[in-house]
């Protein structure tokens, strides 16, 4: 496997200028292996599925990077998950 980081600079990809995340409780992990990617201004959303116990370190991790507050798009109550789009600034 490769980081979001890694897959983008080993194969020389264009870069992305959005993002959808839907990893089942490994959202914060694949966040911090694309802190670069993160940063970068070209990549203006992301649209991650969170499950509640990973929600808050996904909120952290991605107002750390200098995305706005989510917005939510869809609650899925009975299985904990709520999809959440992150948009710049």
């Amino acid at each position: 496997g490769y980081t979001i980081d890694d897959l983008i600079k080993t194969f020389d990809t264009e870069f992305p200028n959005h993002i959808k995340l839907d990893v089942d409780g490994n959202e914060a992990v694949i966040l911090r292996g694309a802190r670069r990617t993160l940063a970068e201004p070209r990549l203006s959303s992301l649209l991650i599925e969170v499950r509640n116990d990973t929600r808050e370190q996904v909120l952290q991790l991605m107002h750390e990077a200098g995305f706005a507050s989510p917005r939510q798009l869809r609650l899925k109550p009975r299985s904990g998950l709520a999809d959440l789009l992150f948009t710049r600034g």
